[in-house]
């Protein structure tokens, strides 16, 4: 996401990761790392944190699957939380890659930037 914005001209807007169920201070996985890298993203820096009131202030949230939004808005009532596929307007939705084999992240890292694409579009055409 921060690339997309880095490559717009956006400097009043950033990205943060966290999880629902992030083990804090993990590192990102071989997979996880390998698909990004296509689009010019290292997180070789990267360590996992959990969700807190702390990250949610002022953010919009969006989370990858619809189950996760849910629960994050039951832990932070009236927070600005949505799943990304219904925020960006892109049919069908993001399952967490967890366990699964690089192609399956890959797939995952496709749609994620296609959400991430259709958002800054649409928020470039609103101005």
């Amino acid at each position: 996401m921060n690339g997309e914005l880095i490559k717009r001209g956006v400097t009043d807007a950033h990205a943060e990761s966290c999880g629902v169920m992030a083990f804090s201070l993990s590192p990102a996985n071989e997979y996880a790392k390998n698909a990004v890298m296509q689009y010019g993203v290292s997180l070789e820096a990267h360590s996992a944190r959990r969700i807190s009131a702390d990250i949610l202030k002022g953010a919009i949230v969006l989370c990858m699957e619809k189950s996760i939004s849910d629960y994050v808005k039951a832990l932070f009532p009236g927070e600005a939380v949505f799943d990304l596929c219904s925020y960006a307007s892109v049919p069908g939705r993001i399952s967490d890659p967890y366990g699964m084999d690089q192609d399956t992240y890959d797939a995952c890292a496709e749609k994620i930037r296609m959400c991430i694409v259709k958002i800054l579009q649409k928020e470039e055409e609103s101005k």
